[in-house]
């Protein structure tokens, strides 16, 4: 066996190592909201409100597990994204047919990429993954959608709780009190979800390793013969 064979060996198992972890988190993805729903289903999920705390803690830790996990996946993705580079240079696979210049078009909004030395690719990219910048992949969507659920289970565990333990002292004939008493119940509950999952998100962020897409000015000062860049008076 050749060299030129070992490192076609080699690129072929980096690819399957990147798309098993790609199902995985796959895979997670989609079983969470039938997880959800299975777990809401229990004892009536919101219609016990003693179930509903604790169904709504249950659930928070699950979206957050699932989200750190993906996070974890995502960043093993950008390591082998370094070694597919690697193997590619080894091979000599040309830029246009190269993984390096679809991914770096696929971060900075398909810019037009221009040859560099296979050793500056490398170490571009382990930069850009030191930093957190490998792309979102669209993991950003995802986590919108988590500490959207999150907010939701607060807010609605909080509206639930309240309205069914404290009684609400009010003569039955003042339609104005009873308006003022609900609403005042719902912005309460709206204000209280938004500060707890305002603050779960900024300890989640600082915990977890979320690859994000770099700033295509800094990018272009940081490689500029990535882009050929041209100095203007």
């Amino acid at each position: 066996m050749t060299d030129e064979d070992t490192f076609r060996l080699i690129l072929q198992h980096t690819y399957e190592r990147k798309e098993n972890l790609v199902q995985i988190n796959t895979r997670a993805t989609l079983a969470i909201p039938t997880i959800l729903v299975a777990i809401w289903g229990i004892e009536g999920g919101l219609d016990n409100f003693r179930n509903a705390w604790i169904l709504s803690f249950i659930s928070i830790g699950l979206v957050l597990i699932w989200r750190f996990f993906a996070h974890f996946i995502d960043g093993d993705i950008a390591k082998i994204y370094i070694e597919i580079v690697r193997a590619e240079n080894r091979l000599g696979v040309p830029d246009d047919l190269s993984f390096f210049n679809n991914f770096m078009k696929s971060i900075t909004k398909n810019q037009t990429i221009m040859h560099i030395d296979d050793d500056l690719k490398v170490k571009l990219l382990e930069y850009l993954k030191n930093k957190n910048l490998m792309g979102f992949r669209g993991h950003e969507k995802w986590d919108f959608f988590a500490f959207l659920l999150i907010f939701l289970f607060t807010v609605s565990t909080i509206f639930q709780s309240i309205f069914n333990t404290i009684p609400i002292f009010h003569p039955h004939h003042l339609v104005e009190f009873i308006i003022i008493s609900e609403t005042a119940l719902i912005v309460f509950s709206l204000l209280i979800g938004l500060v707890f999952t305002i603050l779960i998100k900024t300890i989640f962020q600082k915990i977890a390793q979320i690859q994000t897409d770099p700033d295509l000015e800094k990018l272009k000062k940081l490689c500029p013969s990535l882009f050929n860049e041209k100095k203007t008076d």
